[in-house]
This record gives structure tokens, sequence and C-alpha cells, in this order.
């Protein structure tokens, strides 16, 4: 996936980390490219499952630590996790170069075999349900990566899904041999077809779909919020689920309810009463107390910070939460606000 845009070195939410070196640069087209890697000690990835992401520590140009996340697959091969052993696992990332980067996707293109870095266990916000009957996959760009891991882990367990997979062409079609190899006649490729002329394959392929359907999609968030708009005429909303891993800047600057969250409002949290002001975050706040609340991207896109919303009102601007865990009162502290004058808040708890 692409890299996070410019922020502060966040907290890693107590998550080990360990060296990874790189095996492999594939250039796929100018600033496009596939890394292929393996753990220190050919140990597995921790945590690793399909659409995971982890978080890569590495220098930039003025000597500067950056962590960005990339969305993981499993490379495969007689000796990988994809074929079921776990002798010499090896793991790949997707990497574009961002037009406005600020550095991380530039670092990561800079990277050849033998080069190491740093990499966090993997954390997995976008997950396969295991109750679907049959899987859609669609992704665009790089978004795709995470689409042939699951594809990977679906093959095997013999799931009915499809993939469709979006690109501006041939050239810049990443994964594309990885994902032939992996889905054969499932992979739908899409090459050069415009936004606006895509809404017609998402009605037939949904149109025809089972009930039963969990319908994934992964990039550009223009391209995203297309796909869910035609998908939600045929599917439940819980039969949706997606990634960001830049913020929803609508969501972000509370647009979606005309900035009404942006004054202060009072905090209820661990029996303590708190005031929140305009120019600072819930997260922020409660660090400054010294109630600290684990956190990594401070954008509302990883779902580290989770907490619950016991009592009150809020004003939703993460980037990751649908209306179901809304309901239960999931709540991003680093980016949301309060629509009420007060929020009574819990860490929250499976």
């Amino acid at each position: 996936m692409p890299s996070s845009p410019s922020q502060p070195a966040p907290q890693l939410a107590d998550a080990p980390s360990t060296t990874a070196t790189v095996h492999n640069v594939t250039a796929v087209a100018d600033e496009l490219a596939v890394i292929e890697f393996s753990l220190a000690g050919n140990a597995p990835l921790a945590k690793y499952s399909p659409g995971c992401h982890v978080d890569i520590t590495l220098p930039g140009a003025n000597g500067e630590m950056l962590i960005r996340q990339y969305s993981v697959f499993e490379i495969a091969g007689a000796s990988s996790p994809a074929a079921g052993q776990q002798e010499r696992p090896t793991y790949g990332v997707a990497v574009k170069r961002e037009k406005n980067s600020t550095g991380g996707s530039i670092a990561m293109l800079k990277l050849r075999r033998g080069d190491s870095f740093k990499i966090s266990q993997a954390f997995n916000n976008f997950e396969l349900v295991a109750d679907a009957g049959y899987y859609v996959l669609v992704g665009a760009g790089v978004g795709i990566t995470p689409m042939l891991s699951m594809a990977q882990s679906l093959e095997r367990e013999n799931k009915p899904y499809l993939v469709l997979f979006f690109a501006r062409d041939r050239h810049h079609a990443v994964l594309l041999e990885q994902l032939r190899e992996t889905c054969g006649d499932k992979l739908i490729e899409v090459f050069g077809r415009p936004r606006d002329k895509q809404a017609d394959i998402y009605r037939h392929l949904l149109g025809q779909a089972p009930k039963e359907t969990a319908f994934y999609v992964c990039g550009p968030q223009g391209f995203m919020d297309s796909a869910k708009e035609i998908a939600l005429d045929h599917l439940p909303e819980h039969a949706l689920h997606w990634e960001n891993f830049h913020p929803d800047l609508q969501a972000l600057s509370g647009e979606k309810n005309a900035g009404a969250g942006d004054g202060p409002f009072e905090v209820e949290f661990c029996g303590e009463t708190v005031e929140i002001p305009e120019n600072k975050t819930v997260l922020e706040v409660l660090e400054d107390l010294d109630l600290p609340v684990k956190s990594r991207c401070l954008e509302g896109t990883c779902s580290t910070c989770l907490m619950r919303v016991v009592e009150g009102e809020p004003d939703h601007r993460d980037s990751v939460y649908d209306a179901q865990m809304y309901a239960e009162g999931a709540f991003a502290p680093c980016v949301s606000r309060a629509l009420s004058p007060k929020l009574t808040l819990e860490r929250w708890r499976q």
C-alpha cells in the first residue's frame, strides 16, 4: 500500500519489531516496485493473516526515522508459507512513489538486495470474514496487494471467490503474474478503463452474486467510494469491507457534520473528567494527563487507539470503522470529537 502522509513518529502499541532483509526488488514501472524480504533467522512474520499490514521503519534522506504502513503478502514457492512450509518464509510488499511523498516511498524504492530495515508484527483491520458464501476482492493499483494475500488463503481453503483488478495499463499492473498464478480464471483484469465506466462491471458481477457475498475493496479513496456506493445497491452494509492507508479528508475535517464537533467538550475516562479544547484531540489530552492510550497512525486509519463510547454523541472522523462498529460504540480518540457537550469513554475490550 502507499505510505502514509508525514506524521510524528507513532507509538507502536508495544509491538515487537525485528530486522528484515531484502531478497529481491522487482521494478514494475517507473516508481513502482515489489520488494521481497525475509525476517531475521528466517522466522515467520508474527500475527500474519490475509489482508494484514506491517509497520516498516527505515531512515529518510536526512537520517530521520520514517515509519510507514504496507500491506504484505506471502511469496509463493517451495519454501514459503503459501506452500505450507515454514523453513524460509518470505514475504512481499508493493511500493508506489507518491506524488507528494514525504520520504517514505522514496526510501523504500531505494532498497536493494541485501539491505535491511525494521519491521513490526502484522496488524489486521481488513480481515477475511470466515462465514461468507462468496468473496469479491476488488483492488486498484497497489491496492491489489491485500487482495493477493486473501486470494492465497481462499485458494488454499477452496472457498469461492473472484478478484477484480483495475490498473492504468498492463505495464502498471503490479503483482499481475502472482495473481494469475494464484487465481487462474478467478481473476478479472481491467486495464485503462475510466472510473466513470467501471460501474457497469460492478453491477454485472454483483447482480449475479450470492446473497452471502463479502465485498472487499482497496485503492484510492475516490475509487473505493464509487465501488462502495454501487455495492450497497446489491449488498447489505455489513458485507462491505475496505481499508484506508490515507485518511478520508472529508471525514477528517468534520465535513460530515458540518464541523459541529470542532468546539470544546468534556470527556470522562477512568473516573476523571477532562476538557478537550478546540486545538487538541482526545488522545493528546489523555496523554498529557498521563492517561495513555496505545496509538500508531494518529490520523484515524489504524484502529490501535480504539475506545468505546459509553454515553454521549460522538463526531466520528476516522477512516477505518463501519456502521456496525459505530453501533457498538467504536471511537477513534486520535481524530474524532463530540457533538454532545460530554462523552464518557472506556477502553475497548472484546
